[in-house]
């Protein structure tokens, strides 16, 4: 997902008054994170989950690849993620995290709302039971 860094409320679009752009890269674990252009590798960092890179050049498409959170530190080549992007403005890049990556869809947590369910169910109806009860007297 891509979010610019825009003007907010405005019809137009802002005039690109520097010779540069600021990327900033946010993914959901430490991992690597490498900028391309052309296959060439402009800027890569390691070791963290949010990323500047700083004085791109505007007007090109970039890649920027998200390494394998499992294997921090080693080559980006087995990206687990990338984002075409073209550089016009500054903008922030949000690589969204993998839900249930274990397999089991959901199914555990599915479970426990279920039975969190009925559990709220029948201790409402024990009170109301036990209301009833009071007010017979």
């Amino acid at each position: 997902m891509i979010i610019h860094n825009g003007l907010r409320f405005v019809d137009g679009s802002d005039i690109g008054l520097k010779d540069y752009v600021n990327i900033k890269v946010d993914v959901p674990l430490i991992s690597d994170v490498e900028l391309m252009h052309d296959g060439m590798t402009i800027a890569s960092a390691s070791g963290d989950d949010e990323y500047l890179f700083l004085g791109i050049e505007p007007g090109i498409n970039y890649t920027v690849h998200m390494g394998d959170p499992d294997n921090v530190g080693q080559s980006v080549k087995n990206y687990s993620k990338k984002q075409e992007v073209f550089a016009v403005a500054d903008m922030i890049i949000e690589f969204e995290p993998q839900i249930m990556a274990s397999g089991n869809n959901g199914t555990s947590r599915n479970t426990q709302h279920l039975v969190g369910g009925i559990l709220i169910l029948l201790i409402n109806a024990i009170g109301l039971v036990i209301i009833a009860g009071i007010l017979k007297k």
